[in-house]
């Protein structure tokens, strides 16, 4: 008898630690400095074989004193380094993306300039950069180009062999000009940067993702309407898509990814401009751009205003959108929303945030099944802080949440 009450025991024991070894780490985080002419932000990020994360973004001492920020913390959210990188001055040095290669570097993009040419005090030009760091952000290569008065590239997409980065450039009085995208090798040997017109007052590239056969479909907005652009490997552009009825309809695409043969997108659908109602959406296509399904998130609040910013696929049904709202009593507040894009069921949903502003600007799928939220804050410190939330897999965590509470189809298992 007490042999079977040892292992029943032991059992147990067993059963309570694995259950909680497999549990997500949650937290909520914001990193700020002293002073109001100084700012660290983070933009984008990725997570590390040690289960830490390294966030890229910037810092700023003041005008034209900005650099391009590297951030580590540990796997609970614990600051442990960071690395500043450009020349100064400048107006503006940034890491906008990260993407990890698969062996323990990353291919970022950004804004910037690692230029030394002229006096010292001579305003350093504002280039296209690329680069390839390992965990540490030591730079194994790195890539700036001059495509114009000014440029941008705010997201990136990988092959197993190549990346391409997209954003925009703009000429002496044009902001912005022209799409802008750089395809190139995974060594950094190779690239080829692009510039498409279309005519738009007003265009850039938001967001790309990989499609099969080393094609990328690249996501825009094109003033009233937005593009997506199919090019292969080398950058050529294979085919476009116009979505949006034009003025005063308008619709943004500020995310877009691959996956179980459809191009997702989301962003922000507005009906009438006069009337300054922001619907969250989410639309998918095959591969050609043809057969689209719409699907309109219901409104938040009486507010309506919403729009979805983030993609992330979770297997051949479900993803993740994240995105922003404004509420009834506060600010902009953060959602994420599961949604079962078979049948365009939201199977939960859940908001972040205080009473200021919040605004997200990234968010990655952790090894351990949850999200890590990236954004900004002014509702925990007295000036606009670095915004970190770590939550679970079903968006659940140690974090403020303002909104209503969770809820779930007890329909679906998970």
């Amino acid at each position: 008898m007490k042999t079977n009450k040892l292992i029943l025991t032991t059992i147990i024991l067993t059963f309570s630690l694995l259950s909680f070894s497999q549990q997500s780490i949650v937290f909520e985080k914001t990193y700020r400095t002293e002073t109001t002419d100084t700012v660290i932000m983070a933009l984008t990020g990725a997570q590390t074989s040690d289960g830490g994360y390294l966030l890229g973004g910037y810092a700023a001492y003041g005008m034209y004193l900005s650099q391009m920020m590297f951030f580590k913390i540990d796997s609970v959210g614990n600051y442990q380094w960071k690395k500043m990188y450009g020349s100064l001055p400048c107006s503006s040095n940034m890491i906008h993306d990260m993407e990890p290669v698969g062996d323990g570097t990353f291919i970022c993009c950004g804004e910037g300039t690692f230029s030394t040419e002229g006096e010292p005090g001579d305003l350093k030009p504002t280039n296209s950069m690329i680069m390839r760091v390992d965990e540490n952000a030591n730079i194994i290569w790195h890539k700036e180009f001059d495509a114009g008065y000014h440029e941008c590239l705010y997201e990136l997409a990988l092959t197993d062999t190549g990346y391409i980065c997209v954003g925009y450039k703009s000429d002496m009085g044009k902001e912005p000009g022209q799409f802008l995208w750089i395809a190139g090798d995974i060594d950094g040997n190779d690239s080829n940067p692009k510039t498409l017109d279309m005519g738009f007052a007003s265009q850039y590239a938001t967001s790309v993702t990989t499609l099969p056969n080393s094609h990328y479909a690249i996501g825009t907005i094109a003033w009233s309407n937005s593009i997506i652009l199919v090019v292969n490997s080398f950058g050529d552009t294979i085919r476009t898509s116009t979505f949006g009825n034009g003025y005063s309809e308008q619709i943004g695409i500020n995310d877009i990814s691959y996956f179980n043969d459809k191009v997702n997108f989301c962003g922000r659908f507005i009906p009438d401009v006069e009337v300054s109602e922001h619907f969250a959406y989410n639309y998918n296509c095959d591969i050609d751009l043809i057969n689209i399904n719409e699907y309109y998130f219901e409104p938040d609040n009486s507010r309506f205003f919403s729009r979805g910013q983030k993609i992330v696929p979770i297997d051949n049904e479900l993803i993740l959108i994240s995105g922003s709202t404004l509420t009834e009593n506060r600010e902009e507040d953060l959602w994420l929303k599961m949604l079962n894009t078979v049948n365009n069921e939201v199977l939960w949903k859940r908001y972040l945030g205080g009473i200021e502003p919040e605004s997200i600007r990234d968010i990655i799928h952790s090894t351990d099944g949850g999200f890590l939220i990236i954004g900004e804050s002014s509702s925990f410190d007295q000036y606009t802080s670095m915004y970190i939330v770590k939550t679970d897999s079903l968006g659940l965590g140690n974090y403020t949440s303002p909104g209503e509470e969770y809820i779930v189809n007890k329909d679906n298992v998970f």
